[in-house]
């Protein structure tokens, strides 16, 4: 199955929240997942995307959220 996330990238400050768009495209129903990830950006004016690319390949969180059509 394919979905379209949005935003993929992303910034959110503490104790904020925001929107994220998961819209499935057709198919079967099954049972699938999306992980999310973070990190604390050390430039609060860098692209999200840039934060991403270039940080060390550990993470400050992975969240796995299952997601049912």
């Amino acid at each position: 199955f394919r979905y379209r996330v949005s935003p993929v990238f992303g910034k959110v400050a503490a104790g904020e929240t925001c929107d994220l768009f998961v819209i499935r495209q057709a198919g079967s129903p099954k049972l699938d997942k999306i992980v999310v990830q973070t990190l604390t950006a050390s430039d609060a004016n860098a692209e999200a995307k840039d934060v991403f690319k270039n940080a060390p390949k550990e993470i400050n969180s992975m969240i796995c959220l299952p997601l049912m059509a």
